[in-house]
């Protein structure tokens, strides 16, 4: 019972965050402020009420039309909202701990990065350093328990950040995804590498370029084969370790 209440509050976070990351994919590829100005229709340009800005129900309220000028609004929108509140409340049901903030940021970073390079934009800088910041933080606290306090005490603290990555696997990792940025030009990878660590991000590789095969995408149309690399770190995250334990690297 305890578990669906988690569920159910990570699945609305994720809608807010999904909201929120429609104003990210917008603005930030353009050079705006996420803060200011408030958000107003693209169309008529109308400061939007707090009632059309509820996730998903304002677009399915308004019939996906905008309540001043009747114009269109895209049904990626609520698509994007609905998407958050599934992947956070996955993340809940992976790691009922605090390791699914970390988690459910990364994830959400995931939903921009993938929509904004679909787009043919290149990703903002400011993504890559929140991921930095957020993973490292995610890092730092699980090997500070781990190494700093009593063996009784990490038995009971190592619980809150479960599934973080060792600091030399994360490095390695984020060295990989360098390797990448070479390449690909994408520093994001240097995100993935931190959150992964190196062992994942090799299982996340693998899947997404085997579904780019499967769905016969060229290597050389980035802004599609990007997106099923995102999809393949979701996919390492809840099955990694049990691949691992199939090919005996785990």
């Amino acid at each position: 019972m305890l578990l669906m209440v988690y569920l159910v509050y990570g699945f609305v976070v994720g809608l807010l965050f999904g909201s929120f990351a429609n104003v990210v994919i917008y603005r930030l590829p353009r050079g705006l402020s996420i803060v200011a100005p408030p958000s107003a229709c693209v169309a008529c340009g109308k400061r939007l009420r707090v009632v059309d800005l509820i996730p998903v129900m304002s677009w399915m309220v308004l019939r996906g039309r905008c309540r001043y000028c009747g114009g269109r609004i895209a049904v990626r929108y609520p698509l994007v909202e609905l998407v958050c509140g599934v992947l956070f409340a996955c993340m809940v049901f992976y790691t009922p701990t605090f390791s699914a903030l970390p988690l459910s940021f990364f994830a959400f970073l995931l939903v921009c990065v993938s929509i904004i390079d679909v787009d043919g934009q290149k990703i903002p800088r400011g993504l890559v350093v929140a991921g930095v910041i957020v993973a490292a933080a995610w890092i730092i606290l699980s090997e500070s328990f781990a190494m700093r306090l009593p063996f009784s005490a990490w038995q009971h603290y190592a619980l809150w950040f479960p599934h973080a990555p060792l600091w030399y696997e994360a490095l390695f990792g984020a060295a990989m995804g360098a390797m990448f940025v070479l390449f690909k030009k994408t520093p994001f990878y240097v995100v993935m590498g931190l959150f992964l660590g190196w062992k994942f991000m090799i299982i996340a590789l693998i899947l997404a370029y085997t579904f780019s095969g499967m769905m016969g995408i060229k290597e050389r149309k980035l802004r599609h084969v990007f997106p099923s690399i995102c999809g393949g770190c979701l996919l390492a995250i809840w099955f990694g370790n049990f691949l691992l334990h199939i090919y005996g690297i785990g």
